[in-house]
């Protein structure tokens, strides 16, 4: 059902002038090059701008841009992709930490907005997640998802070089 969801949005979007339109598909550690390839082609990505990378993780620009590099030769034709830099700025929490994608701690802003890129089919790095914007309760006392969270977004600032 979500791929027919997705796959009715591309169409509707790409009937539309002057959008430039990105779909979701993860980063470069969520599904591998194959998989990802299948979901792309099977949505028609081909009819849209491009696909977006790293929304609402911390994996760095510079992985990101690899994996995204790679999947769109993959893909083919002419797709670009934008990645999330919001906060990324010290790449991902250790995979021993059981909460590295939700709220981890140690995060810092990434790079600032921008469509300077260094990569071929990267249009942007945006902010797509405001940085202070929770991943989910994972721990007692933090907010929900999407709900604002204070204290993570200043240490998230203050650990910002």
């Amino acid at each position: 059902y979500r791929v027919s969801a997705i796959s009715y949005a591309v169409a509707a979007m790409s009937r539309m002038s002057n959008v430039r339109t990105y779909v979701d598909i993860g980063h470069s550690r969520w599904l591998g090059l194959p998989d990802a390839v299948q979901l792309l082609r099977q949505v028609n990505v081909s009819r849209i701008r491009g696909f977006s990378l790293n929304v609402s993780n911390f994996f760095t620009t510079v992985e990101e841009q690899a994996y995204g590099e790679a999947l769109a030769e993959a893909v083919g034709g002419d797709v670009h992709y934008v990645v999330d830099t919001s906060r990324n700025g010290n790449g991902p929490a250790p995979a021993s930490d059981p909460q590295n994608w939700c709220n981890p701690r140690g995060r810092a802003l990434g790079a600032l907005p921008t469509m300077h890129t260094s990569a071929a089919h990267a249009d942007a790095y945006l902010w797509v997640k405001h940085p202070g914007e929770s991943d989910g309760a994972c721990r007692p006392g933090e907010p929900t998802s999407g709900n604002w969270f204070q204290s993570w977004a200043l240490e998230t600032i203050n650990n910002t070089k």
